[in-house]
């Protein structure tokens, strides 16, 4: 009884840092706080969008031109992702997307991918696959 105990303990304590780790220490992100990450979501100060442009700027070299309409992508991506969260929310925290959602979620990124491909010169896209792990090669057709 008491290997039981200390189990359901250890799995209660498992999850409340899983639903910590997601959503910070309030246990949901606070009110219009930006929700998409960057590329791969991996970079510091990618959680915002100037933070997510500032990463691309600096890893893919962009010029000013590109850097205006990264930005317009960057928003439209934050939109597409909150849309779909709102759309196909989870059940509970800490559960996993349904498959309609998991199915939307990677159209709007493989969309956003090729956006953002379409603004790129070659060497810059093969950096931008490289980075980019929500939808890598999605782009090539």
């Amino acid at each position: 009884m008491k290997k039981i105990r200390i189990f359901v303990i250890a799995l209660t304590f498992t999850y409340a840092l899983s639903v910590f780790a997601q959503n910070g220490p309030g246990g949901a992100p606070p009110s219009g706080a930006p929700t998409a990450g960057g590329p791969g979501g991996a970079a510091a100060g990618s959680d915002t969008i100037d933070g997510q442009l500032k990463d691309l700027t600096t890893r893919l070299d962009l010029s000013e031109s590109q850097q205006a309409s990264a930005r317009a992508i960057l928003e439209e991506k934050q939109k597409l992702t909150l849309a779909v969260r709102e759309k196909f929310p989870v059940a509970k925290p800490g559960s996993p997307p349904s498959s309609e959602g998991i199915a939307a979620m990677t159209q709007a990124m493989t969309a956003v991918h090729n956006k953002m491909l379409a603004i790129l010169n070659d060497e810059q896209k093969k950096k931008y696959d490289a980075i980019d792990v929500i939808a890598p090669g999605q782009g090539k057709k």
